[in-house]
């Protein structure tokens, strides 16, 4: 068997270069593509790429970017979304029939995974394990040869794995286990009658392995079973080793593209990464066990989480944090490990801390704000047994609420109910062991009331409750250095944990109307900026006369066109800066939709 390192660092020379010199083709079928997905009459212009030559030019880009390492790939994704979306876009040239559509939809969700856009991968992987299920059980009606059945084998599992599905990955695992004996029997009397090869048995031992993988997989995400994760990636190894020893090329890309992505999850599992906590335990444990339970399991920690892990989030030292990252890209799972942090106790704790329990508090702007808050996080501290509540609303102070303090470790509060609570209730304060922020940016608006009010009231905080932990979240924080150094003077700003990442690949492109007929005028979107290598696609939207008038004309009627236009793609969200605007889109797509505008 060859040295698979060896092979594979062959293969990566100058593989970057190369790889690169099919940037141009990758362009032109992004735009056929879409082309074919959007433009209202199906024309496309001629194209001029080689389906042959483009996929030798992406398996030479992927092998360029696994030269690099693990960390530098998580840190800069680099070309890899690019590499994943022309592998998803050469599979849409071929027939739903054709093998090769499954197994390039396989490779582009692996790419997909090792950029770190877990979304884009889990929606293609459900794509072609689809696919693969249904090929499979049509071959098993033709022949039961392992010669047919493994590589389909392979692909479903591969899906599970990619989807994160922890109970189907298992399942096909031990399933894999069970049917190796029965395949291999048929691989051997399949030989003897000259109809399968080296390269069968090759998929069939590769089809063995993965289902291991798969299995231990299934153990360090449910147990943290750090030992089981490793092995998952020796399995694996071995597998793409096998299969390039036997020149079987097809099922070595998807293999070895599956290796990587394993050692991707492996590295970041939250049993790796959050066992840097200083309050690591038994109650962390219970909280990891209980999330891989639930409806969306958290198998990994997303880059923008493990900044703010870099930035001392879970650390000894409880520096205050200023902490800035888009919307949607994770910072409820980073409140919550700020809190079992804070309340967990520890080896160092005096007998104080039993004496006086401690509250965590996690202030938003708004009442709704704080129901849904409190909803997210009950679904998850209260498993742990952490009680959750919310107060908001009003200027008068009850007793029943200083009753509910009493039973509460996690307190959802608007900014406005905790001052009047520390002002009622003064022996709240010496609890306070963290103070959370939403919506953080406010304090930035001083000729804003309620930003002015919040920065007071953090104040106050920090004079009466000194051994609190104060951490600000916001999407938008253009201060955040600053922000940071008033929390914590000392960190001199190494306390602010930025990120642009988000879990979604987002493109920007700007519509306008094209062409001076005042009948029939096309509208175009532009992706991108001019001299950039992205491309330009014509023909998205037409417009007629309507009486009078081109319809649609206004920009709440654009608005509603693109929409429904780009509805066939997918879910579509419309947003807009002002209640009055929002009212007009939604009327005017109510209106496009022929409904009564409810």
């Amino acid at each position: 068997m060859r040295d698979y390192n060896g092979v594979l660092a062959q293969l990566g020379h100058d593989a970057l270069t190369e790889g690169e010199a099919a940037q141009p083709l990758r362009a032109q079928l992004r735009s056929h593509v879409l082309a074919e997905q959007i433009s209202i009459d199906g024309a496309t212009a001629a194209y001029t790429y080689d389906l042959r030559d483009l996929r030798r030019g992406l398996t030479l880009a992927r092998l360029g970017q696994l030269t690099r390492t693990p960390r530098e790939r998580r840190e800069d994704p680099g070309p890899l979304t690019e590499i994943a979306q022309a592998y998803a876009d050469l599979a849409a040239r071929y027939e739903t029939t054709d093998p090769q559509r499954m197994e390039l939809l396989a490779i582009a969700a692996t790419m997909w995974s090792l950029a770190g856009y877990q979304a884009n991968s889990a929606t293609l992987a459900a794509e072609f394990r689809t696919e693969a299920m249904r090929a499979f059980a049509a071959a098993e009606e033709l022949v039961s040869a392992a010669a047919t059945a493994a590589p389909y084998r392979v692909a479903a599992l591969t899906g599970a794995v990619l989807q994160r599905d922890i109970d189907e990955a298992a399942r096909l695992g031990a399933q894999a286990e069970a049917d190796l004996p029965v395949l291999g029997e048929q691989l051997v009397e399949a030989a003897r009658q000259g109809l399968a090869d080296r390269a069968d048995a090759a998929v069939l031992a590769a089809y063995g392995l993965t289902g291991r993988a798969a299995r231990s997989l299934a153990a360090l995400w449910r147990l943290g079973d750090r030992a089981a994760g490793r092995a998952a990636v020796t399995d694996l190894r071995k597998a793409a080793s096998i299969l390039l020893d036997a020149s079987v090329v097809d099922t070595w890309t998807l293999i070895d593209s599956l290796a990587y992505v394993v050692e991707d999850i492996v590295a970041t599992s939250p049993w790796m990464l959050l066992r840097r906590a200083a309050t690591w335990g038994r109650l962390w444990e219970r909280y990891l066990k209980a999330l891989i339970v639930a409806k969306r399991p958290m198998t990994q920690v997303w880059p923008s989480q493990r900044k703010a892990l870099e930035r001392g989030l879970v650390d000894a030292a409880a520096t205050n944090l200023a902490v800035t990252m888009p919307t949607s890209a994770g910072k409820t799972h980073i409140a919550e490990w700020a809190i079992l942090h804070a309340l967990t106790p520890r080896p160092t704790d005096n007998d104080t801390w039993w004496n006086l329990p401690r509250l965590a508090v996690y202030v938003v702007p708004t009442r709704a704000l704080a129901a849904q808050v409190e909803r997210h996080l009950a679904a998850s501290l209260e498993l742990v047994g952490l009680r959750v509540s919310a107060m908001f609303g009003g200027v008068e102070h009850v007793r029943y609420e200083a009753q509910l303090l009493d039973f509460t470790d996690v307190l959802v509060v608007t900014s406005e109910k905790l001052d009047l609570l520390l002002r009622n209730v003064p022996e709240l304060a010496p609890r306070l062991a963290l103070i959370l922020v939403d919506e953080g940016h406010s304090l930035d608006r001083a000729e804003n009331e309620r930003g002015l009010r919040l920065e007071m009231l953090l104040t106050r905080i920090r004079h009466t409750a000194p051994t609190s932990r104060t951490i600000l979240l916001s999407a938008v924080l253009p201060n955040g250095d600053d922000l940071a150094r008033w929390l914590a003077p000392a960190a001199d700003g190494t306390n602010h944990a930025s990120t642009h990442w988000t879990p979604s690949q987002l493109r920007t492109g700007v519509f306008y109307w094209r062409g001076r007929d005042i009948d029939g005028q096309s509208g175009t979107i532009e992706y991108g900026v001019h001299g950039s290598s992205d491309f330009f696609l014509s023909r998205v939207l037409t417009r007629h006369l309507k009486k009078t008038r081109l319809f649609p004309r206004e920009r709440k009627d654009v608005t509603a066109a693109l929409a429904l236009h780009f509805d066939r793609l997918g879910p579509v969200l419309i947003a807009s800066p002002t209640r009055v605007k929002a009212h007009a889109a939604a009327k005017a797509l109510a209106t496009a939709l022929n409904t009564d505008g409810t």
